[in-house]
């Protein structure tokens, strides 16, 4: 993406079919040929460039064996819609038989006035020329046109070449109309478990203040669009039916290992992805980690954490959720008022808290000492409870964790259920 300026100069690369010519009747040049096309932008930029003539139209090729033509200048005439016409004249008259072949355009337009504007990258636009009669029996199908900045591919913002690329292009579907000679076809055209607590809330600022950029980038549809929304959620929803019972099997700190791991991978998919399923794919895999992560963190906490604070340090992931949704939405209008926003970047630094919190867990996180005594593990658990409460006798405290696991530590969940909803029998 660039922004104009006054005076500045900006390659265009345009590329496409030509659907139909006119002959000029200018006297200055009588031997020429008029295109016209007509490209899909946005309201602000048509306006904008609406009546502005093309300084110079450096080069354009008409390639029909082996034949080029240089192209003399161009101007964009007027709005039509949420469209702008391009009229590009050429120093020799276009074949008849120039229908249907590939052109190549290289435009210098001088910027006239201090304006910014964005150029897009996934841009497509559709001819539509002084079309003759349409043939009997055949369909005429408007082709698509490519338009990118000089020294960038339309997928990546690196430069790495000049021709754009098709494969991650977005589609448009094109209903035309055709109409008589003269008329123009139309178009319809995201404490180490107090501080885990703040990515969740981040992600999900982050990703709806980035959805914006994400659906003119992948030109998504709006059920894509939500799905690409909802997918953490749902991974989310998913892993955290089963979060209970595999946290009992492997032990809570392994599975907030896991959870940072989740975590840290989604967000670098997330930075790298080149299109929607795999956006999706890494947002799938996010929503595991939040879910993890929502469902262990008060459960460690209320296991590890000292009877007198264990009230305050539960109310700490809140709070540190709601910083994360103050700071994601700071990040997002920061990065909202560079010239060209990018939304891997919004959803990608996710990857740095997940990073801090995976260090914490794995190098400071100690295991629930409950967990440890209900899997037989008491000199394990000895030696947490000596580091927690920082004294060796700590034999009071396992007497309390063993006592409290005795009486009712081995109910099932259908016991509970039972517990809650089904009257005691009178004797």
């Amino acid at each position: 993406m660039v922004k104009g300026r006054q005076g500045e100069r900006v390659r265009l690369y345009v590329r496409g079919t030509i659907l139909g010519y006119k002959r000029s009747k200018s006297n200055q040049y009588p031997n020429t040929s008029l295109v016209q096309i007509e490209g899909v932008n946005t309201k602000e930029e048509v306006a904008w460039y609406a009546g502005k003539r093309l300084a110079y139209i450096y080069k354009a090729k008409v390639k029909k064996n082996g034949t080029h033509y240089r192209c003399l200048w161009g101007k964009v005439t007027r709005p039509h819609g949420n469209s702008g016409i391009v009229r590009a004249k050429f120093t020799s008259n276009l074949p008849p038989k120039s229908m249907g072949s590939r052109i190549r355009v290289f435009m210098y337009p001088r910027f006239s006035t201090h304006h910014r504007f964005t150029l897009l990258h996934h841009l497509l636009i559709q001819s539509a020329a002084f079309l003759p009669p349409r043939p009997p029996n055949r369909t005429v199908t408007p082709p698509h046109f490519y338009i990118c900045t000089t020294g960038y591919s339309t997928t990546t913002n690196q430069t790495v070449s000049r021709q754009p690329t098709i494969a991650h292009l977005s589609t448009i579907a094109l209903h035309p109309t055709h109409q008589s000679d003269n008329q123009f076809i139309r178009t319809k055209p995201p404490l180490p478990d107090t501080a885990r607590s703040t990515t969740p809330s981040s992600d999900h600022m982050l990703c709806h203040g980035s959805i914006l950029y994400i659906k003119k980038d992948l030109a998504l549809q709006t059920t894509m669009e939500g799905l690409v929304v909802a997918m953490s959620l749902i991974g989310a929803t998913v892993i955290t039916t089963c979060s209970g019972p595999i946290s009992d099997w492997l032990g809570r700190r392994p599975m907030l290992i896991i959870s940072s791991v989740m975590y840290f991978l989604g967000s670098l998919v997330m930075l790298w992805s080149p299109n929607v399923y795999v956006l999706c794919l890494a947002r799938l895999l996010d929503g595991f980690g939040i879910g993890l992560a929502v469902t262990l963190v008060p459960v460690y906490i209320s296991e590890t954490a000292p009877s007198d604070i264990r009230g305050p340090l539960n109310t700490l992931p809140q709070f540190s959720g709601s910083g994360g949704m103050f700071l994601s939405y700071c990040m997002v209008f920061v990065m909202s008022l560079s010239a060209s926003p990018r939304w891997r970047v919004m959803l990608g630094v996710l990857a740095i808290p997940s990073l801090f919190f995976f260090i914490l867990t794995l190098f400071f996180l100690l295991e629930s000492p409950r967990w440890l005594v209900s899997k037989g593990k008491m000199l394990e658990a000895k030696k947490v409870l000596q580091r927690l409460c920082g004294q060796e006798d700590v034999s009071g405290e396992m007497a309390l964790l063993v006592e409290g696991l005795g009486i009712g530590g081995d109910a099932s969940i259908e016991e509970y259920i039972l517990m809650i909803f089904c009257k005691p029998k009178k004797l």
